[in-house]
């Protein structure tokens, strides 16, 4: 995700020292020179380089140059260098990471606060957000010390749930773990700033979903002791959501592509609060098109965190649910039908829509479809 400058200045309103004409040129000197020797490493059968692999080389040393060079020429620019910090990251320079960090650092003595999210200015930006999680860990401990799905009233899940809740929301403001995260995240889908966007569902507008009369039925389903019916949340992030389902007494699993900085993260944050026994394996690494949708022949809530997923991935995760899926399962999905949106497949059927709160947007809709005969 872009992360939002916050403060007195925005990113583009560059200063710093200017970058000197022989600068400029041992900086492509030394880029092209590498690309050089690259290209005589490559070379196909007779000396010959295959042309997609040049071409593709070549413009990714163009594309570093330029990056470079932006840095050089204001050097107290972070978004220059959280650019370059997500190129080298996409390439898997241990670099990436350092320069990310680096772009924090600057962007702080600015004045500028980082974070993992883009943060509207009219929800009150970064100090709306440290309101709303505020009362959002409010909202969520009276709820965990209230419900009977948690056992006894002494249950350490009571003070453990909303505790592991706090942790991961400090998480997207931490600056060790922004740079991790993006270095990763760079890894796994590329330098442009908006792939793969980070954003939060407050506790809040998730029970608003879970409220829905058209979810009544599987929500009661789910909740039930003896049911092998479950929530899966596709691109579940730091787990957060997992966290809500098992305050009410269902259970979740979690897949997520970003391995270090998110599955391993929520798994680290479980088994420091004592949650390894009401979660079980609840976080885990995995591609949305290829994981399991629930449990074999059982009912299942499939919750896609898709508001920025390419249309393809979308559709690919529709379809499945429609011809995988038991009768009587829901989905659901973040926002308003796209332009040129593939139609429902069949066995699939819209049934409810709502706007809620989120990170990024507080009238996000929501859709929510069920599977019909």
């Amino acid at each position: 995700p872009l992360p939002l400058p916050l403060g007195p200045r925005r990113w583009g309103q560059r200063r710093g020292a200017g970058c000197t004409a022989p600068a400029v040129g041992a900086l492509l000197a030394v880029s092209l020179g590498a690309a050089t020797l690259l290209l005589g490493a490559g070379s196909g059968r007779g000396g010959h380089p295959p042309s997609a692999w040049v071409g593709g080389l070549l413009a990714g040393v163009a594309k570093e140059s330029q990056l470079r060079f932006d840095v050089l020429q204001s050097p107290l620019d972070p978004e220059a260098q959280w650019k370059l910090g997500l190129f080298l990251a996409s390439k898997g320079s241990p670099e990436g990471q350092e320069q990310l960090a680096a772009a924090i650092v600057t962007a702080a003595r600015s004045g500028i606060t980082m974070t993992a999210m883009g943060l509207p200015e009219e929800q009150g930006g970064l100090a709306g957000y440290r309101r709303i999680i505020a009362e959002e860990f409010e909202a969520f401990a009276a709820f965990c010390v209230a419900s009977p799905a948690l056992g006894p009233p002494d249950a350490p899940a009571r003070r453990a749930l909303p505790a592991a809740l706090a942790d991961l929301r400090r998480l997207p403001q931490d600056p060790a773990w922004l740079a991790q995260y993006n270095a990763e995240k760079a890894r796994i889908f590329g330098p442009e700033p908006k792939s793969g966007n980070y954003g939060e569902t407050f506790f809040h507008a998730f029970r608003e979903v879970l409220g829905r009369p058209s979810l009544a039925s599987l929500a009661d389903d789910l909740a039930a002791s003896d049911s092998a019916s479950e929530a899966v949340i596709m691109g579940s992030a730091l787990g957060y959501q997992c966290l809500f389902f098992a305050a009410m007494g269902i259970r979740c699993v979690g897949y997520e592509m970003i391995v270090d900085n998110m599955v391993g993260v929520a798994q680290a944050t479980a088994r420091k609060h004592g949650l390894d026994a009401v979660l079980g394996e609840a976080f885990r690494a995995g591609d949305a098109r290829k994981a399991p949708l629930g449990s074999t022949g059982a009912r299942a809530l499939v919750w896609l965190n898709d508001e920025v997923w390419p249309d393809d991935v979308r559709d690919a995760l529709l379809a499945r649910a429609a011809s995988e899926l038991p009768v009587g399962s829901a989905v659901v999905s973040y926002g308003p039908p796209r332009p040129g949106e593939t139609p429902l497949p069949s066995g699939l059927r819209l049934v409810d829509s709502l706007r809620i709160h989120t990170s990024w947007y507080s009238k996000e809709e929501i859709r929510i479809f069920l599977r019909a005969d």
